[in-house]
């Protein structure tokens, strides 16, 4: 009983961040709440002083089927600046970026994950 009170009060958590659908290849397509929630979010080479660790970020623009677009480290940026400030983060440094075959974690056929470092500035 316990396990099932944690499981919905996960569910119900990660239920209210904002994201992008999975597969969502074509950044025009993206909610509006995503965009602006991106837009928040800045990229800098150095943390910044003062600011608060919030932990690392990542999301994974996928490309589920050989007939969709290929993913690109534009949407998979965007796709990690809503992680990061779903998290609370106006500040993410250390982005990296990962292409990849087939994950079938993820169900992708080909994919490019963006990997940082969550803060909060002041």
């Amino acid at each position: 009983m316990r396990k099932f009170a944690i499981g919905c009060l996960v569910l119900g958590i990660s239920g209210c961040a904002i994201t992008v659908p999975p597969g969502t290849t074509d950044p025009a397509k993206f909610p509006a709440e995503s965009v602006q929630k991106a837009a928040t979010v800045s990229l800098v080479e150095i943390k910044p002083d003062g600011s608060q660790y919030l932990g690392p970020v990542q999301a994974t623009s996928c490309q589920r089927y050989q007939w969709e677009p290929e993913p690109t480290n534009e949407i998979a940026l965007m796709m990690m600046k809503v992680a990061a400030a779903n998290k609370g983060a106006n500040t993410v440094t250390s982005v990296t970026y990962t292409r990849s075959n087939i994950n079938l974690a993820q169900n992708c056929y080909n994919n490019i994950t963006a990997k940082g470092l969550a803060f909060r500035t002041n």
